[in-house]
This record gives structure tokens, sequence and C-alpha cells, in this order.
């Protein structure tokens, strides 16, 4: 069974702001949050690994917000052998992939919501949220215990 962990609401100094900054409103904004994943396990008390399923909150999405992009970049490469990959979706839509889909963690690399996916600009141009939710990665296809990754969003308060 999979696991769910908030990681918005744990003090680390690798979190750039709990808050809208203060002149997003009515202004588009950038959040990123970089994850040392072996650094959050011990910040959440997990045990050995996060399995496969598992979903990690990082992104407050406040209410009235359009969220125009979102990137994932793996820029330390997990050592785990069994090939784990990432998903960025939000946490009210079923879509675990919603933003962006099957991210490779053993590897070092980039991609966006700007390639074609549910919630992508080409298809959908981006998507509001007229409700607070968070984005979230999901560790997919294997369990995952090391490595680093940065998501970042591109935002609009709209209201």
């Amino acid at each position: 069974m999979a696991s769910t962990y908030d990681y918005i609401s744990e003090t680390s100094s690798q979190y750039f702001g709990t808050d809208l900054p203060v002149n997003a409103l009515n202004r588009a904004y950038v959040i990123q949050r970089t994850v040392n994943i072996a650094t959050a396990m011990t910040d959440l008390s997990v045990s050995t690994t996060f399995a496969s399923g598992d979903y990690l909150y990082l992104i407050d999405i406040p209410v009235n917000t359009w969220v125009l992009a979102v990137f994932l970049r793996v820029t330390t490469a997990s050592t785990d052998d069994n090939s784990p990959t990432l998903d960025v979706g939000d946490v009210t839509s079923v879509d675990a992939d919603e933003y962006i889909a099957d991210l490779a963690a053993d590897s070092t690399g980039i991609t966006s919501s700007f390639l074609t996916t549910d919630a992508s600009v080409d298809t959908a141009g981006g998507k509001i949220y007229t409700a607070a939710d968070k984005l979230a990665v999901t560790f997919q296809d294997a369990d995952i215990n090391n490595g680093i990754f940065t998501l970042t969003a591109v935002m609009l308060d709209v209201s």
C-alpha cells in the first residue's frame, strides 16, 4: 500500500518559501523545491526507502492559482538498481502524472509540462485551481532511497 508524505510542513533548509512571495499577488511567480531523497527520508522518519507508489507533497497551490508550467530536474542520479521513475501531479487529481510522467531517477535529466501531458500548455494551457491543492512527486516503478531532484512550478495568482 502506497504511503503519502507531506514534506511541505517539514522544517527544511531545502524548501524556499512556505508562503506566497510578497509580490506574487496578481502576478506570475516561481516556486522551487530541491529534495535530497536521503534527507527527506530522515526528515519524515522513513525507515529504508520510499516505496513505489508513495507520494511526496512538495509545493502548495493556493486557491485561485493558474499553474502554467512544471519542471522536474534530476541533479544527482539515484544509485538504486531498479530504475525508479518520478511522476508529478496534484493531490486532488486521480492522475499522478498529470504534469510529468516517468522521468528516470537513475540518470540526470530534466523534463517539463510543456511536453504533451494532461495539463501541458499545448494541451490545456496549464491548469487553474479554484480550490487549494498541492503538487506531489510520486515514486514509480521501484523503491528509492537516494538521489536529488528539483521541482519547479510557474504559477499565476488569478484572484
